[in-house]
């Protein structure tokens, strides 16, 4: 995946901004959202082929830097891009995360039947 950080490809006052709403404290991403998980996301075509991009790793990576690490969000809203509510974490704070906001699979179930 091309890296967000000084990348034409992105810009975050033309292409994020604009399509963003203060909700309280968070920038709700009004644009195409994942519909299983409700993560924003922004199309660009790369080598000819269609290529979604997560719009909250975007901003991070646009005001941070890449990093190969998840992006977590502090006020669990998955279309919100306001960049003090992103913070990166590896897998293990990823899923601690989940856990301390009773998200996720509690520990020892097997008997979950897949809804898809």
């Amino acid at each position: 995946m091309p890296k967000a950080k000084n990348n034409p490809m992105f810009d975050f006052n033309r292409d994020i901004l604009p399509n963003c709403k203060r909700v309280g404290e968070c920038l709700i991403w009004q644009g195409k959202l994942s519909g299983r998980t409700g993560y924003g996301q922004m199309k660009r075509w790369i080598n000819g082929k269609e290529k979604y991009f997560k719009v909250h790793r975007i901003t991070y990576e646009l005001k941070h830097g890449s990093t190969d690490l998840f992006i977590l969000h502090s006020c669990d809203t998955p279309a919100c891009t306001e960049d003090s509510h992103l913070f990166a974490g590896t897998t293990t704070d990823n899923m601690r995360d989940m856990s301390r906001k009773g998200r996720g699979r509690p520990q020892g179930r097997t008997d979950y039947v897949c809804h898809c």
